[in-house]
């Protein structure tokens, strides 16, 4: 604020208290629409800096507080109570502010806009027809009722008639250039001006750099961006607010009172939105105070915000909560006045400024006030006088009506018994209330009203833009016929049905002709059944004088021929329950729509239900999917139809089924069973095109029947031919379009559909989709509609088909095998020769593939059919021959053997012999098992069960599926031979290397453990995988296997020979020898035996190397035993010689040098090669 001498400051101080006190009840001006929103009713006490003020009913003005000199009495003063201002009356409004010097600014209810003040009481007249003030510091203005501003004051408030502060002068004003539809100002104490129009947006003038950019300071008005639907402005010291139609309030300049959450240093020069506490509602007023930096904003629900400072003991950013019940606030320097809805005054902030009250305490909290010393409050809004007037035109008719041929009434013709008050004119509106312009009727429309309805009649004062009350007359229009048609079933017109003239020449009556001028030749016989179509004129006729009257018309007629029996079985639309004969009712049909409907149209064709055959459009007669009779497939219901129109074969009409119980009947239902897909394609008539997917027919409907396009078979005429039923392609549960399983194959449609996850959807797996919601009511549940806000699919996906054989999987019954019957009926699913019933539903293998559809259930690389003891000389994994063409079995089905009596049979067991060398090994596939559990690795590309690296056929099948090993061709493959090469030791030794598992030498696994069932006997950890399928590693048979021989030349002695033999200790299972190795040598009777510890060469049959000196000879008496020194090791698949001397003693003498290697040692997994025998003899 600029600074001036102690004596202007305090008089601008004091003159400030009334310049916001009044300024603050200008505002409260809301009968024009402006200065608040709907539902605000101000009453008549404002405040201002350090005053307060009412305007009493008798239109005097009255204050209290510090006055100084706005008593205008030239005396400065102070008082609790109110004091009357001298020589201000008759006032409508007040503004109080500085304006260039110690003045205010107020309107008489003549509209003369006058200034005063001053310590010398000061008065005068300025402008006329005022209609708005507002003052401030640098100025003031008056907003004239033709929407032009008017400014004085500064040198900026009036440019061309400069206005000093100090001692009374001529002041002037000026009108601001570029504006013509005012309807508020508002000046801020910082110099600044904006400017509310008409139209809702705001303009601002005079702009000052605390509140504004340098784009909008302007001496000529610019428009305020980003503010609309305005409906009041207002100014505080530095700050403008704007409130919208809306209830928002903008806020922009000082950040004092933003209100915005922003600091109290911050300038913002655009306006921004206050943001008010959640649960306030719209604000329907504002009120600042203008000489300080606070704001007060009343909601709808009577809630008063406060934001700024100097009212509460706290800056607040933004808006709280300050006072609830209020009607109406004021606010002043460092207090606030709040009126409330049940007549109280509440006070706020200091004390000293409030009515009735000498303390100079502050109140933090409401404080109620005595109105004692008041006046009457009362509701006041600042609004001119209005000569409207407060009666409404006294109307004597209270209804008026057109006379035909004249289609108007004029309103203007009325009659009003009172008089129009003077200065007003007597207006008619379409509202009891006008609230624009194109409310009012213009002279050529009141005097030509079409349109029916209340018109109001009211007095308005266009000086002050107000209305009387209103009187009504309600209109009515009787259409008066200029073309007139024949309504079926009747097929004629009656011509007077055009005439509602009241006025009738005496002694004439009306006469209708076929041509002008009027004669007795063109004169229609009976004018009340015409029933050619024309021009038709009418004309008065004078039977006394014998002569017509000029005519009136032309009157068109158009006589149409009547077709109301839709069906055509002879009983008229209006009368006929079932308009097209398929057998429903037409109510049934109506109620297809929610709510029922008369023009129910399902599938929006423009047909409705009633009359459509095909009501969804699936192309499926709706005759068919309610279920009724049409042998002779014409699309209507079979039978004689009875009286009311109800073909014989539908009784008293068909009960429509529902199948998949989701609320929409089939013939409404583009889904009926609710499996995913669209009954158009379930219907199976491939002449029907859905290019779109949308699960309707595509095509015209020429005959207009609903049938269409080649759904149609008669599309020329009404009704159809040859009509196509739908499949059933099981033959059982219906055709498919309300058959879940329809190839009856035992996996529902659902699953078939290529729709993803069908088991969510179909969690309790009866083939219907288990969440029926369904938006758009088209039968198609939500989860799989394509459109699902409209009536139809779209974009329905391809169906798949596995096999490629150009049939739908869901129509297309499962036969795994080929053999030409589907599995639902095949005793044999797989024709591996093991009965279905055998095999169960299991699946052993675990590969996706139960038993009774796998061709290997053991994936141990030997196909079932072997396994179970079939034939399959063409190795296809099939049994031979030709299966049933009933059961689908092969003679009677094979009883698979079970070669080790474990429980499982050997077509299930990974080693079917129990030797602890598996199937998959001694069945010679060379099956890949990566993991070495026994079992044959994946994939199965073709699903057959046959693993990839064992399937000679990309195909359900194999290939010349190779012969199984047989080591000693006897009768029993290896896979099933516990000796497979026939040598006498058994593979559980020599394969296995578990010859300790078979105590009783039968070749198996003595009392085999196998929890998980897969054959694999679980005894020492045999099984590898104890508690899952496989685990059977490939067999190498033990890792070290000793053998002993012998390198000799002549082994005939003569008594006292001596001879040297080799004893060879061989390994042969390409293991060596691990710790020490044992063997003994008995002694031999008439022989001596001997050793040398450090021999290393040997003469036989040549000098060769031996071993002596690795081993350690002990002579036990018994015979020599030789034990390996520490270290020694027999090499994988080498040997080890020791020489030893034999000398001959007794002639005549025959033995056995016999070597035997002790079992286990030196690892030795096989005992029953260790035994070596040379026979010897001594001649005599």
């Amino acid at each position: 604020m600029k600074h001036f001498n102690t004596k202007h400051r305090t008089a601008l101080l004091w003159l400030m208290v009334l310049l916001t006190s009044l300024s603050s009840y200008a505002q409260k001006m809301v009968g024009d629409g402006f200065g608040g929103r709907a539902g605000y009713n101000p009453v008549n006490i404002f405040s201002g800096t350090r005053a307060s003020g009412i305007i009493c009913p008798d239109k005097t003005l009255h204050l209290w507080g510090i006055t100084d000199s706005y008593l205008n009495n030239g005396v400065n003063s102070q008082s609790v109570t109110p004091v009357a201002v001298t020589n201000v009356s008759n006032v409508r409004q007040v503004s109080m502010g500085s304006a260039g010097g110690s003045r205010a600014t107020y309107i008489k209810d003549d509209g003369t806009g006058y200034l005063y003040g001053e310590s010398i009481p000061y008065n005068n007249s300025l402008v006329s027809n005022a209609y708005y003030t507002d003052a401030a510091t640098p100025g003031f203005a008056f907003v004239k009722t033709d929407g032009t501003v008017w400014t004085g004051g500064s040198s900026n408030f009036a440019p061309s008639c400069l206005c000093t502060n100090g001692a009374p002068t001529t002041y002037c004003t000026s009108q601001l250039a570029g504006i013509s539809n005012a309807k508020r100002v508002a000046i801020s104490n910082a110099g600044s001006m904006v400017i509310l129009l008409s139209d809702g947006t705001v303009k601002t003038i005079f702009g000052t750099t605390n509140q504004y950019p340098a784009s909008l300071i302007s001496s000529t008005p610019i428009t305020i961006p980003g503010l609309s639907n305005i409906v009041d402005v207002k100014a505080g010291e530095s700050n403008f607010y704007a409130l919208t139609s809306s209830g928002q309030v903008y806020a922009w300049g000082n950040g004092f009172a933003m209100g915005t959450g922003v600091s109290q240093t911050t300038s913002l020069y655009t306006p921004q939105l206050i943001t008010f506490p959640a649960g306030a509602a719209p604000i329907k007023a504002i009120v600042p105070a203008k000489t300080s930096i606070f704001c007060l904003a009343l909601d709808e629900n009577g809630v008063c915000y406060e934001w700024g400072s100097r009212l509460t003991t706290s800056f607040n950013s933004t808006p709280v909560a300050v006072a609830t019940n209020v009607r109406d606030m004021a606010a002043g320097y460092d207090f606030a006045f709040f009126y409330k809805n049940d007549g109280t005054l509440w006070g706020l902030g200091y004390a000293k400024n409030m009515l009735n009250l000498s303390s100079t305490s502050t109140f933090t909290t409401l404080t109620q006030l005595s109105t004692s010393s008041l006046c009457a409050i009362q509701s006041y809004n600042g609004m001119p006088p209005c000569v409207a007037g407060t009666t409404a035109p006294a109307l004597t008719p209270t209804t008026a009506t057109n006379s035909c041929p004249t289609a108007t009434v004029n309103l203007a013709s009325l009659a009003i018994s009172s008089t129009t008050p003077s200065g007003a004119s007597l207006i008619w509106s379409t509202h009891k209330t006008p609230t624009s312009a194109g409310d009012t009727l213009t002279t050529a429309q009141k005097t030509a009203v079409s349109t029916a309805g209340k018109y109001y009649a009211m007095y308005y004062d266009a000086a002050n833009a107000c209305y009387s009350p209103a009187d009504s007359v309600e209109v009515t229009i009787t259409p008066c016929a200029v073309n007139l048609a024949n309504a079926c079933p009747t097929a004629t017109v009656n011509l007077m049905t055009a005439i509602s003239a009241t006025n009738m020449p005496s002694g004439a009556t009306v006469t209708w002709h076929t041509g002008t001028p009027a004669t007795t030749a063109n004169k229609v016989a009976d004018p009340t059944a015409v029933s050619t179509s024309g021009n038709y004129y009418m004309a008065y006729f004078d039977g006394t004088n014998n002569c017509y009257s000029e005519t009136a018309g032309p009157l068109v007629v158009t006589i149409t021929a009547c077709v109301p029996d839709t069906d055509g079985d002879g009983i008229a639309d209006d009368t006929d329950l079932d308009d097209d004969n398929d057998g429903i009712l037409d109510t049934v049909e109506q109620a297809a729509c929610s709510p029922s409907s008369l023009t129910c149209d399902s599938d929006g064709d423009g047909i409705i239900n009633s009359l459509d055959l095909d009501s969804d459009n699936d192309g499926i007669n709706d005759v068919i999917e309610a279920g009724g009779t049409d042998a002779d497939k014409n699309g209507v219901a079979d039978g004689t139809v009875s009286a009311t129109g109800i073909p014989a074969t539908a009784n008293t009409g068909l009960t429509a089924p529902d199948t998949d119980g989701d609320g929409k009947k089939n013939p409404y239902d583009l889904d009926s069973d609710n499996d995913g897909i669209n009954d158009l394609v379930e219907s199976g008539n491939a002449l029907l095109a859905d290019a779109n997917g949308d699960g309707m027919v595509d095509g015209t409907d020429t005959d207009k029947d609903g049938i269409l396009g080649a759904a149609d078979g008669t599309p020329s005429t009404w009704g159809d031919a040859n009509d196509t039923a739908p499949v059933d392609t099981d033959g059982t549960g219906g055709a498919n379009y309300i058959d879940t399983d329809s190839d009856g194959d035992g996996l529902t449609d659902l699953a078939e559909s290529g729709i993803a996850n069908p088991a969510t959807l179909d969690a309790n797996g009866d083939g219907k989709i288990d969440d029926a919601t369904d938006t758009d009511g088209d039968g198609i549940p939500q989860g799989v509609d394509g459109a699902p806000t409209a009536f139809g699919d779209a974009n329905s996906p391809a169906l798949p088909d596995t096999d490629g054989d150009s049939k739908p999987d869901y129509i297309d019954a499962a036969d795994t095998d080929g053999d030409g019957v589907p599995d639902a009926t095949d005793l044999d699913d797989d024709n591996d020769g093991i009965p279905d019933s055998t095999e169960g539903t299991a699946d052993t293998d675990g590969d996706g593939v139960k038993d009774a559809l796998d061709l290997d259930s053991d994936n141990d690389g030997i196909n079932d059919v072997i396994e179970a003891g079939g034939t399959d000389a063409n190795g296809d994994g099939k049994q031979d021959g030709t299966a049933n063409a009933t059961t689908g079995l092969i003679g009677t089905g094979l009883t698979p053997p079970n070669t080790d009596n474990d429980n499982v049979p050997d077509y299930k067991d990974l080693d079917s012999d129990n030797d602890g060398v598996s199937d998959l090994q001694e069945g010679g596939s060379g099956g890949t098992d990566a993991n070495n559990d026994g079992v044959v690795d994946g994939p199965d590309t073709d699903g057959d069960g046959i693993q990839n690296s064992v399937d000679g056929l990309v195909g359900f099948g194999d290939v010349s599926s190779p012969a199984l090993p047989n080591g000693d061709s006897d009768t029993l493959p290896d896979y099933r031979d516990v000796d497979s090469d026939g040598d006498g030791i058994n593979d559980i030794i020599e394969k296995a290397g578990k010859g300790t598992l078979d105590g009783n030498n039968d070749g198996m696994v003595d009392s085999p453990t196998d929890p998980d069932g897969d054959g694999i006997a679980n005894n020492s950890g045999l099984d590898t995988i104890p508690a899952g399928f496989g685990g059977l590693p490939t067999a190498n048979g033990p890792a070290t296997d000793l053998f002993a021989n012998y390198t000799f030349g002549n082994v005939t002695f003569k008594a006292n020979d001596t001879r040297t033999v080799i004893i060879n200790i061989n390994e042969i299972k390409g293991g060596a020898t691990s710790g020490i190795v044992e063997f003994f040598v008995p002694t031999m009777t008439g022989y001596t035996m001997t050793f040398n510890a450090t021999q290393t060469t040997a003469t036989v049959i040549g000098t060769e190397t031996v071993n002596n000196n690795d081993w350690t000879m002990t002579n036990t008496g018994t015979g020599m035993k030789f034990t390996s020194k520490s270290g020694v090791v027999i090499s994988a698949n080498g040997r080890s010689r020791i020489a030893i001397t034999v000398k001959a003693d007794t002639a005549g003498t025959a033995a056995n040098l016999t070597t035997n290697i002790t079992p286990a040692s030196g690892g030795d997994g096989v005992s029953l090669n260790n035994v070596a025998v040379l026979s010897m003899s001594i001649q005599n």
